[in-house]
């Protein structure tokens, strides 16, 4: 039997080098992560956080960056003024007397047509702990618009014509900020705060999303919550902010206590420098651009019906026309696009609030302020939407119209995004694990690694 030696059955020399071994090692590594990525279903490009002025930022500028746009006039707070002409003659209505509810007409439609909103336990109890942390001081800052007046417009302050200086533009994109106590945020990050800055990234800085015109403002209207470092940061980040008059009645009953505020987002109505304003959510997220959301048929302008039946009682005068576009709220099992009534839609005559584009016009603002100031002209657990519903029925004179489906979905699914969804209503730090979380999660911290390199920059170059 043939016999080996101990010598004879090492390897060469070369192989047993520490070259190789290190050369082996390295391919071993490269190979498993060229699996796991090619494995990975739904891969994603998370820029990293930049500590340093290095290599990584100066690319990651290059490639996403856009200075014009950054370095617009409007990305600075600027006084505003204001008119004190609303448009249309006040007008003396016969219906504004007192009187008893006698039929459908005379109280709220919701009352009727409401789809019902079931949500998991947990979620809503995370969403009355968001909303409770909205306790706060009431002291105004004095660098508000408001403090052009004197004194400073007060709560349901009657309705301006608002303007910006420097506007260039026929269309803006806007949201609402209410802003939250430090000391009820107890050391946790502000979410609200941070998904306004992703959407304002969206919307003005993300290749993959902004809009084409470099002239379209993004308009953050702020209460006075929203601290003076948190409005420096957003207009660093190429916001207009502009901290307005709160809307509310004092026989509201919203859903969550935190609600008595959403009423607020009506003073988009005031800002008369533009033909339209696309009104987002803080908690929508753009997967694709959406500028061409102003060429949608439904936000064409509609003559105000002249049926007397169809009127709110209680209120003044509907404005002659209006535009006023939305989107039906979904159900949790769509179909993409959504389709089919009950399957898709709970009632597709029910729009969501946190998505719409109106024309601005002050008098439809006192149109709206007429009905909030009649009790129980509405129902009042989502007290915006329902205001909105109410007004804009397609029972009364000055009904909604649908915008593409396309433009945003609720409820989303990763499914939906990969059909083509524009826009998705949904939170970034709510739902389970898996693919859409991931998505989500990507976009805040691309977001993060942008102003982090755009900051570095800056400071370099000062």
């Amino acid at each position: 039997m043939a016999t080996f030696s101990r010598s004879s059955r090492q390897a060469p020399q070369w192989v047993r080098s520490k070259p190789f071994y290190s050369f082996a090692t390295f391919a071993v590594l490269a190979f498993f992560f060229v699996v796991f990525v090619s494995f990975t279903p739904y891969p994603v490009s998370v820029p990293s956080s930049v500590a340093s002025i290095s290599t990584h930022s100066r690319d990651f500028l290059k490639q996403h960056i856009n200075i014009e746009h950054i370095e617009h006039a409007l990305h600075q707070e600027k006084p505003v003024t204001h008119d004190t002409d609303t448009s249309q003659k006040e007008y003396e209505d016969p219906l504004t007397t007192h009187h008893k509810v006698t039929s459908p007409q005379d109280a709220p439609t919701l009352e009727w047509d409401k789809p019902s909103h079931p949500r998991p336990s947990s979620y809503h109890e995370e969403q009355k702990e968001e909303e409770s942390i909205a306790q706060h001081d009431d002291t105004p800052h004095e660098d508000s618009y408001q403090s052009g007046i004197s004194p400073p417009r007060p709560v349901n302050a009657e309705p301006l014509a608002v303007h910006i200086p420097g506007v260039k533009a026929k269309h803006a994109f806007a949201t609402f900020l209410v802003g939250a106590d430090k000391a009820a945020l107890n050391g946790t990050e502000d979410r609200y705060f941070i998904a306004t800055r992703l959407l304002i990234y969206q919307v003005l800085h993300a290749k993959e999303t902004r809009t084409n015109d470099k002239t379209t403002p993004f308009i953050v209207l702020v209460t006075d919550r929203v601290s003076e470092e948190q409005r420096e940061r957003l207009r660093k980040d190429g916001a207009a902010v502009v901290q307005v008059p709160g809307v509310t009645a004092p026989w509201l009953k919203p859903l969550v206590p935190g609600w008595d505020d959403v009423l607020t987002k009506l003073r988009l109505y005031e800002f008369v420098d533009f033909e339209r304003i696309a009104f987002l959510d803080v908690d929508t997220i753009l997967a694709k651009p959406i500028g061409d959301i102003f060429d949608d048929p439904a936000v064409r302008e509609q003559k105000t019906l002249p049926h007397e039946h169809q009127r709110m009682r209680g209120a003044i005068k509907e404005p002659d026309s209006y535009v006023f576009a939305g989107n039906a709220e979904h159900t949790r099992e769509h179909h993409f696009p959504p389709t089919q009534d009950h399957r898709d839609w709970p009632n597709r005559h029910y729009l969501n609030a946190g998505f719409f584009v109106l024309k601005p016009d002050p008098y439809m603002l006192k149109y709206y302020m007429s009905v909030l100031n009649t009790p129980n002209s509405f129902v009042s657990d989502f007290p915006e939407q329902n205001l909105m519903n109410e007004i804009h029925s397609h029972g009364r004179n000055m009904p909604w119209l649908q915008l593409n489906t396309m433009y945003n979905i609720h409820y989303p699914t990763m499914e939906d995004i990969e059909a083509g969804a524009k826009t998705i209503h949904e939170k970034y730090w709510i739902g389970k694990p898996g693919p859409l979380r991931m998505w989500m999660e990507a976009k805040r911290r691309q977001m993060e690694g942008y102003y982090e390199a755009m900051d570095e920059l800056a400071s370099t170059s000062s």
